[in-house]
């Protein structure tokens, strides 16, 4: 019988203390079976939530090429003039 309480089962992930509960079944095996495959489900997710968060870690910031996000401004007319925003450093040598 499902509502028999011998016939529940709850596993708990000791490490990540994640548990799941399972009464879907009418045998205490078929239940456990079924809560260690929810159990496994959800350490997957668990694990691909982790491994995305250490690769958008190891991404950073990711800077839009756009216009106003240059490093250094080249003016060649009417005047000669390389300009280093990050430093405001500026040099009339653009050759150089």
């Amino acid at each position: 019988n499902v509502n028999k309480v011998e016939t529940a089962v709850r596993v708990t992930h000791l490490p990540t203390g994640i548990a799941v509960r399972c009464t879907q079944e009418r045998s205490q095996l078929q239940n456990k079976e079924k809560a260690l495959q929810l159990l496994k489900a959800r350490l997957l997710v668990l694990a691909r939530e982790q491994h995305a968060q250490k690769i958008a870690d190891i991404r950073g910031d990711i800077v839009e090429a756009a216009w106003g996000n240059q490093i250094r401004n080249y003016v060649f007319h009417p005047y000669q003039l390389v300009k280093d925003v990050r430093t405001n450093w500026e040099t009339t040598d653009v050759q150089g």
